[in-house]
C-alpha cells in the first residue's frame, strides 16, 4: 500500500481519494502493523490503474519498493556476492515471500533466469499490474545493491526481461526502466542474468552469508508439516504447469519435500483438500491466462498446461471453475477489462 500511496504523491493523485475508493481509512496509511485484505488491496490498484491513466503503472509502483524493507530473504540476499545467488534464494524460499506469483530459478552456463507464473490467485484484468509490479521490483532490487551511490550509473546485468502478455503500447517506457532488452508475448515471465556479467562484489559482512542462510533455513521450517505445505506443494505445481507445460506426479512432488506420497496425501486430507484439486486449479489458473490473452484454441492450451489432449483438460478446468474453457472465454471477453473510474 505504502508504494502505491508513495507513487500517487508524485503523480499529484490525492492519496485520501484512492483510500476511499478501495474502502481502506486513511488513518491506515502509516499503520505499519495494519493488516489489509487482498480484496481492499485490489480495489487500491484498481483505483490507482483508474486515476493514473496509466496501463504501466505498475513498472513505477515496483521501482517505489525499498527490497530491504520487504522481508527477511530480501535481508539474507543482500549479503550474497551475485545476483544469480540472490535470486536462486528467492526461488528457494518463495513459500515465506509475500508473492502474487509462483517463483522458479533456472541456470545454464550461458543464462539464469528468475520466472514468475500464476498462482492460486486469480488476478483477472490485475494481473499485467502484478506482473509488472514483481519484475520492477528484481531488478531495483539488485539495481540498488550494486550501487555504492558514489561511482555513477550502475552497469546493468540483466540480459533480457520477459513479459508474458503481448507488447502493450508502452513498450519503450520498458525497455526504458529495465535498460536492456525486453521481449512481450513470450512463454514465461522473468528476468535473465548473464553469468558472464554477474562478477562476485565485495559485500561488507558476506562471512555471515551461510549463518544467515543456516538461519533463513530454521525460519522456513519443515514444510512437511509446516502450516504453509499447501502453499508451497501449490507453487512446485504451478511452475510446472506453467513453466514446464507438464502434470507433475503427487510422489514427484513428495520426493522433493522429502517425504512419502502417503504422508503428502495424509497432510494435504488432513488440511481439506488432496493433490488432485492442487493440480487442476494450478491447470485452471494458467489455462485462464491463456483464455484471456490469446486466441489459442481448447487443444493448443491443453497442451500448454500439460495435457495430451482437450478432452481431460476441459474436464479438469470445469471441475476446478464449474464452467467449461470456452464458457470462460465468452465470459471474459463480456466485460470490461477495467471498471469505470468513478
Amino acid at each position: 500500500m505504502w508504494a502505491i500511496c508513495a507513487l500517487a504523491e508524485q503523480r499529484a493523485i490525492p492519496v485520501d481519494v484512492l483510500l476511499r475508493e478501495a474502502g481502506i481509512p486513511a488513518s491506515l496509511r502509516t499503520d505499519t502493523d495494519a493488516r489489509i485484505s487482498l480484496e481492499k488491496k485490489m480495489a487500491l490498484v484498481r483505483a490507482l490503474l483508474a486515476r493514473s491513466g496509466d496501463p504501466s503503472v505498475g513498472v513505477d509502483v515496483g521501482g517505489m519498493y525499498d527490497p530491504l524493507a520487504f522481508h527477511v530473504v530480501s535481508v539474507v540476499s543482500a549479503l550474497l556476492p551475485t545476483a544469480r545467488d540472490a535470486m536462486r534464494l528467492f526461488a528457494e524460499n518463495a513459500h515465506m515471500l509475500d508473492a502474487t506469483f509462483a517463483i522458479s530459478y533456472f541456470e545454464t552456463p550461458e543464462e539464469a533466469r528468475i520466472v514468475f507464473t500464476d498462482d492460486e490467485l486469480d488476478l483477472g484484468e490485475l494481473r499485467r499490474f502484478y506482473m509488472d509490479v514483481h519484475l520492477a521490483v528484481v531488478v531495483c532490487f539488485w539495481r540498488s545493491l550494486r550501487s555504492d551511490g558514489r561511482s555513477g550509473p550502475v552497469k546493468e546485468i540483466w540480459s533480457r526481461v520477459d513479459f508474458d502478455y503481448a507488447r502493450p503500447a508502452e513498450a519503450s517506457k520498458y525497455e526504458a526502466f529495465f535498460r536492456c532488452p525486453v521481449r512481450f508475448g513470450v512463454d514465461v515471465s522473468g528476468v535473465a542474468v548473464d553469468p558472464s556479467d554477474d562478477l562476485p562484489r565485495n559485500v561488507p559482512g558476506s562471512h555471515h552469508s551461510d549463518r544467515a542462510k543456516k538461519r533463513l533455513r530454521q525460519l522456513a521450517g519443515d514444510v512437511a508439516v509446516d502450516a504453509d505445505m499447501i502453499a508451497v506443494v501449490r507453487r512446485i505445481v504451478a511452475v510446472q504447469v506453467g513453466v514446464h507445460h507438464t502434470l507433475p506426479r503427487a510422489d514427484e512432488i513428495a520426493a522433493r519435500l522429502q517425504i512419502s506420497d502417503r504422508t503428502l496425501r495424509d497432510q494435504l486430507a488432513k488440511r481439506d483438500t488432496s493433490f488432485r484439486e492442487i493440480l487442476e486449479r494450478a491447470v485452471a489458473q494458467r489455462a485462464k491466462f491463456h483464455l484471456r490473452e490469446g486466441a489459442d484454441s481448447i487443444g493448443k492450451i491443453a497442451v500448454r498446461v500439460g495435457y495430451a489432449d482437450a478432452s481431460g483438460f476441459v474436464r479438469a478446468f470445469r471441475r476446478a471453475t464449474g464452467m467449461t474453457p470456452n464458457e470462460y472465454r465468452e465470459s471474459v471477453e463480456a466485460r470490461p477489462s477495467l471498471p469505470p473510474d468513478r
